[in-house]
């Protein structure tokens, strides 16, 4: 992806164990080598923390055609009724 290019990254509610996690679902190339995707979670859009304490991937890599493969990321915090707001951002490194 060019700098600034953007990615389709649709935001999705899973269910695993019956409760709701945000999270993005996203379409990657496997022959794109030295390249991770990470998802970050924010309370503020100032302070951003990634990793395993706190996302994970909920399901196997699975086929999304052209030879690409598709990843869902969560927040590992379930959703709750009036919770504050929580903000999700993917970073790409090479």
């Amino acid at each position: 992806v060019a700098d600034g290019a953007a990615i389709a990254c649709p935001v999705t509610v899973e269910t695993p164990g019956g409760e709701r996690y945000p999270g993005l679902q996203f379409d990657y190339d496997p022959r794109a080598i030295g390249v991770s995707a990470n998802l970050e979670i924010s309370p503020d859009l100032h302070s951003w923390f990634g990793g395993a304490a706190t996302t994970r991937e909920i399901e196997a890599e699975t086929q999304a055609g052209a030879g690409l493969r598709r990843r869902i990321l969560i927040d590992v915090r379930p959703m709750a009724d009036g919770e504050a707001d929580r903000f999700m951002r993917l970073r790409l490194e090479l």
